[in-house]
């Protein structure tokens, strides 16, 4: 990688302190160059995909809490229709039930056994429409904390292309210096290849860690992809068990709820002034337009899980920016790395000593004719 051109070079040079002069004056800039085009190319080819990304994620996140919520609005609506259709109902046969047995020629058994049967019927089917809401609830919570594993991907999805940016900046500026002190002094070289020194093997660690955490980070989010494409089909399973009462020739529970509604409606039809007729009516009302608002509501809602089901799959199966993040990190971190083996094997060991150049993780910036790593 560090191959001098034909005819010049190190070899020509008369000793080791022109040599290193040469060396800064043309190899190490030459090699700053190369890590700078790998970096732009890379990070260039890769731009839309790292926004491309981001923009899905929180797309889906948005989709699937949307689409998890409206199921349960949906199914805690039709358990608040339930209850109230359950505490009416229940107050209308106790008060009206009775006058059975003073009407000739009413079965005020079979009366009373279908009040009763209505109002098991309608307790059963509340408490079953309940248990789905909290149900629901609780696997919308669970959506919510898959969630947060694409919310920690995409701050590790931010932090990377940051660090591209910070080590696209500190290459330029560790350059700069390198081409400004080309003509400086021995001991002034020795401590601009100390201090490059120090650079690249900065970098080389900070893009190793920025590797590790965000192939990690993008790990546990096409884990969370897939688990939230689980609960979503669960919920609705669990929507349409809830909506026929678990009886898949019911295209409706209520519909099945508001026939026998009608049914005790025409044995109680024919007692004087019960108010019970005008009551069953309303109620029926009611049922069938619940029924109507549901049904509306998941048609909407079965209509996008296929599309959001596919979304997710989709990307947790394309998640390019896996290889993207390992081949821009390999490649920068083996260039540096190559650079650093020439430092150290052209440094003295009176030149290499600690503290010529501060590592860390912002870049690199100038404190007069110095370079700085922090």
């Amino acid at each position: 990688m560090l191959a001098a051109e034909p005819g010049s070079g190190p070899e020509l040079a008369s000793s080791r302190s022109e040599q290193r002069a040469w060396f800064i004056a043309h190899e190490l800039p030459r090699e700053l160059r190369n890590c700078l085009q790998v970096l732009d190319a890379l990070a260039n080819s890769t731009e839309e995909e790292f926004l491309g990304i981001g923009s899905e994620l929180r797309d889906l996140q948005a989709r699937s809490v949307t689409l998890c919520e409206k199921a349960g609005v949906s199914v805690r609506h039709l358990s608040g229709e339930l209850v109230s259709g359950v505490i009416v109902g229940m107050d209308i046969f106790e008060e009206e039930s009775g006058l059975c047995a003073d009407q000739p020629g009413i079965p005020a058994d079979a009366c009373l056994s279908r009040a009763a049967e209505l109002q098991g019927l309608l307790s059963d089917r509340y408490r079953s429409a309940s248990h789905m809401a909290a149900y629901i609830s609780e696997r919308i919570e669970e959506i919510k904390g898959h969630i947060f594993a694409m919310v920690t991907f995409l701050q590790f999805h931010d932090i990377t292309r940051q660090q591209f940016e910070r080590s696209h900046v500190a290459l330029r500026d560790a350059l700069d210096i390198v081409l400004k002190q080309g003509e400086a002094g021995e001991n002034r070289r020795i401590s601009v290849l100390a201090d490059v020194l120090h650079f690249c093997d900065s970098q080389i660690g900070i893009l190793q860690r920025t590797r590790e955490e965000f192939l990690h980070a993008a790990g546990q989010v096409v884990v969370s992809l897939r688990c939230i494409a689980g609960v979503v089909r669960d919920v609705m399973a669990g929507v349409s068990e809830a909506i026929t009462g678990g009886n898949a020739d019911d295209h409706s529970f209520l519909k099945g709820l508001a026939r026998e509604l009608a049914v005790v409606k025409g044995r109680f039809s024919s007692l004087p002034d019960a108010g019970l007729d005008q009551e069953l009516e309303t109620m029926i009302t009611v049922l069938d337009r619940v029924d109507r608002d549901i049904a509306d509501a998941f048609a909407e809602i079965g209509h996008a899980v296929p599309e959001l089901l596919r979304d997710l799959e989709r990307v947790a199966t394309t998640m390019t920016i896996h290889t993207i993040v390992d081949g821009i990190t390999d490649e920068i971190a083996t260039r540096l790395g190559s650079v650093a083996a020439v430092l150290r094997r052209d440094l003295p060991d009176s030149g290499h000593a600690a503290g010529m150049g501060r590592i860390g993780f912002s870049g690199v910036s100038r404190s007069g004719d110095d370079i700085e790593f922090f």
